[in-house]
């Protein structure tokens, strides 16, 4: 399981995440969505201590993330970053 709570993280005293909590259970998946700039990235290498949140807490497997290694945390756990490619673009027919 992989929960996050209450996760906040600024960059250059603006905030880029506030408040985020979830929980995704084993096997489960998690797919964030929202428009540029909305913290969807940040919130993801906050997961696997790619970066360190400023307040609030992960935990993996029932452990916080800041007890694994990170080379050990990051190959336990994947995600797919946004790619323009992921969900293309399919132009509009006129009829």
């Amino acid at each position: 399981m992989i929960e996050a709570s209450q996760l906040y993280k600024s960059f250059d005293g603006r905030p880029a995440v506030q408040g985020v909590s979830f929980q995704v259970p084993e096997g489960g998946r998690l797919m964030l969505l929202g428009t540029s700039g909305s913290g969807k990235t940040t919130t993801l290498r906050m997961l696997n201590r790619l970066i360190d949140p400023d307040a609030g807490h992960v935990r993996f497997q029932g452990k916080d993330t800041t007890s694994f290694r990170p080379e050990i945390l990051r190959r336990q756990m994947g995600y797919v970053m946004q790619q323009y490619g992921l969900f293309p673009i399919i132009p509009s027919r006129k009829t």
